[in-house]
């Protein structure tokens, strides 16, 4: 007799970490007894895709939302006001984790971790792997003996280590020499605009973890501030910059 397949739903006991979209979209999905297999081929995504949105680890695109609407029969408005914000991610639960199945993924990395980096690193060179440019999946397979076998497959860009190229410029009350210093100094371009009473310097580093800083030199305080100088938020396109998964 075949198993009868049961579905996920939330667990009680960490909801308060969770936004309130979460509640809504899970007692929908129980209420209609769907699997996320189910509701990921209506949207076109995969399962753990989906299962992100429901825990509000994922950004929702206004196709997502317009078709949860259409398959859980959730007012529409209610859902974008929930689901077009940006997502809080990495609340969900405790760190190291303590619920079994999760503690083995974190365990993977524990044992596996510093391998996969210097495979990692032989294969790309300097750098990491994103995890929000980054697509994952779960299949199962079933060998000849009829054991079970779980299939995680990651796929992330590839972000290579150093200063992306900088896009900004910086506009001076008195064009200063020591403004222009510091500019060269950052890398990024200055202007000298007597006109202007804006202030001194703006400048973006990509740092080698792919954070994106602000740099800014005031030489006036009193002055208007005119960040006239950023001219894109373009730095290289495999440096830092937002991605969707």
């Amino acid at each position: 007799m075949a198993q009868e397949r049961r579905i996920s739903v939330l667990d009680k006991s960490f909801e308060s970490r969770l936004p309130p979209s979460s509640k809504m979209l899970f007692d929908a999905k129980a209420g209609q007894s769907l699997s996320f297999e189910a509701i990921a081929k209506q949207l076109g995504r995969s399962e753990v895709a989906v299962a992100a949105l429901f825990y509000g680890q994922a950004a929702a695109s206004q196709e997502d939302v317009e078709k949860l609407s259409n398959l859980l029969g959730i007012p529409l408005p209610t859902l974008e006001n929930q689901l077009l914000g940006f997502p809080d991610r990495g609340r969900a639960g405790p760190m190291p984790p303590v619920e079994p199945l999760i503690y083995r993924l974190y365990e993977i990395v524990q044992n596996y971790g510093y391998a996969y980096k210097a495979v990692l690193n032989e294969k790309f060179g300097d750098g990491i792997m994103s995890a929000i440019a980054f697509e994952t999946k779960v299949d199962k397979e079933v060998d000849e003996s009829g054991n079970a076998w779980a299939i995680i497959t990651l796929k992330g860009k590839w972000q290579a280590a150093g200063f992306g190229r900088v896009f900004a410029a910086a506009a001076c009350s008195d064009g200063t020499e020591s403004d222009e210093m510091m500019a060269r100094l950052v890398g990024v371009g200055y202007l000298h605009n007597h006109a202007s009473r804006a202030v001194g310097l703006v400048g973006l580093l990509n740092d080698a973890a792919g954070t994106v800083r602000l740099v800014g030199l005031l030489n006036n305080a009193a002055s208007t501030v005119g960040l006239v100088g950023l001219l894109a938020l373009a730095l290289t396109g495999d440096g830092g910059g937002t991605h969707v998964d």
